[in-house]
């Protein structure tokens, strides 16, 4: 006959069977599931805080449009400003023919130049 040993605690809980599943298997198991669902639970949090913190910002960025509007919306009536576009109509137009004539004068002179160091040339 066999002479039966004392075990520790946890080896006596580690023993014990359940459904072919030790106590300590069924207990890790329970605090993965814990885990998991605390896991799943902080996600759910964290979307939903996301999707608030996206819909108040879209609500900020209207809100910072309609006030750039309201702030120059003046400016499409007012005659001063009219007067400055016009203005600045006739500079940009002046600019674009002197940037065509300087560059038909730089070409002008290129061109004299090289004949002229030609013309020296042996």
């Amino acid at each position: 006959k066999l002479k039966s040993i004392a075990l520790p605690p946890h080896a006596r809980a580690a023993t014990m069977s359940h459904g072919g599943v030790t106590a300590s298997t069924r207990s890790d198991l329970d605090d993965i599931s814990a885990v998991e669902r605390d896991l799943k639970d902080r996600q759910e949090q964290f979307i939903r805080r996301e999707r608030v913190y996206k819909m108040r910002l879209e609500e900020l960025r209207k809100e910072l449009a309609g006030l750039k509007n309201d702030k120059i919306s003046w400016m499409k009536t007012d005659p001063s400003m009219q007067k400055i576009r016009e203005a600045q109509a006739e500079v940009l137009k002046n600019v674009g023919l002197v940037q065509g004539e300087t560059a038909s004068a730089v070409q002008a002179q290129e061109t004299d130049l090289l004949k002229r160091f030609r013309g020296r040339l042996p």
